[in-house]
């Protein structure tokens, strides 16, 4: 059977580490996790699961702290607060996969973080405008929010 840990905390399966740790980060809200605080241990044992450890740790962990999720505000998303000031985000449902790096791993990281951007921002626009109203009996789709789409007309 295979067994998953955080730091002393084991798993029997992924799933259920991954349940703990969405359950903690959802318990504790919006917060900054110092060294002093009772989980800070946890994050630094959960960060170590994730392959890119050493490039997410930097030059060392000044804190933790978890934010809304930019995209989607009924999530969180969990951030590293550098010694040297500089901030980086990390996945903690990835630190929950236990996955091995592959060659192929390091390339769609690669082609990601190619179009991060560009993909965030056309996420928030869709959310500002993704109500829409169809009029069935009209066959015709009026967006509520004054967009103009090139093959409807706008009523």
């Amino acid at each position: 059977m295979n067994k998953y840990s955080i730091g002393n905390i084991v798993f029997k399966t992924k799933k259920a580490c991954e349940e703990y740790t969405r359950t903690k980060i959802k318990n504790l809200g919006c917060c900054i996790i110092h060294k002093e605080h009772v989980d800070y241990i946890f994050f630094e044992n959960l960060l170590k699961n994730h392959n890119d450890y050493d490039k997410k740790i930097g030059v060392g962990i000044d804190y933790f702290y978890i934010i809304p999720n930019p995209i989607n505000r009924n999530y969180y998303q969990t951030m590293i607060k550098r010694l040297d000031k500089s901030i980086i985000d990390f996945s903690w449902v990835y630190c929950c996969k236990f996955k091995v790096r592959r060659i192929i791993d390091d390339l769609l990281t690669a082609m990601r973080e190619a179009i991060k951007e560009d993909t965030i921002a056309y996420k928030k626009i869709k959310l500002n405008y993704s109500v829409i109203y169809v009029n069935l009996t009209m066959n015709y789709i009026k967006i509520i929010k004054s967009i103009t789409i090139s093959h409807l007309s706008e009523t």
